[in-house]
């Protein structure tokens, strides 16, 4: 195949002006703003006793049981929640909540592992939530 460098040049310039174009266009509909994603960002902090929990999953869970949001839980017991499939926050609502530790994480008791048994439950508003959780 027998290709002219200053056919190369041009065909790498429409290339480059159509991703100049097309890639701030794409990059604006896959990072919809929250509010029209419907999502609600929630965070906050896990204690059991006043001491900070770390090395935990903490899952929010709709009616139902469905798994809404989870993530882990920093070494300081910060939290920042995320959607499932949608990315950070989650949809205003009724949630039931449940944290279980990883291996080597901190001794949860074990009612609050399970959104059944825990008896947390929390609303979540359409704006920013914080949600502190002291587990006794």
């Amino acid at each position: 195949m027998n290709i002219h460098l200053h056919d190369l040049r041009k065909s790498f310039a429409w290339l480059a002006s159509g991703a100049f174009l097309l890639g701030p266009m794409a990059f604006a509909v896959g990072q919809l703003p929250e509010p029209e994603r419907g999502l609600a960002p929630v965070m906050g902090r896990i204690t059991i006793e006043g001491r900070p929990v770390h090395d935990a999953i903490i899952c929010f869970d709709a009616p139902g049981g469905v798994h809404s949001g989870f993530c882990s839980v920093w070494s300081d017991g910060t939290y920042r929640l995320e959607n499932v499939c949608l990315g950070d926050g989650i949809p205003p609502g009724p949630y039931l909540v449940h944290v279980y530790a990883r291996s080597n994480g901190a001794d949860i008791p074990k009612r609050f592992q399970q959104s059944n048994t825990s008896g947390v439950q929390v609303k979540v508003g359409d704006d920013w939530n914080e949600v502190d959780l002291d587990l006794r």
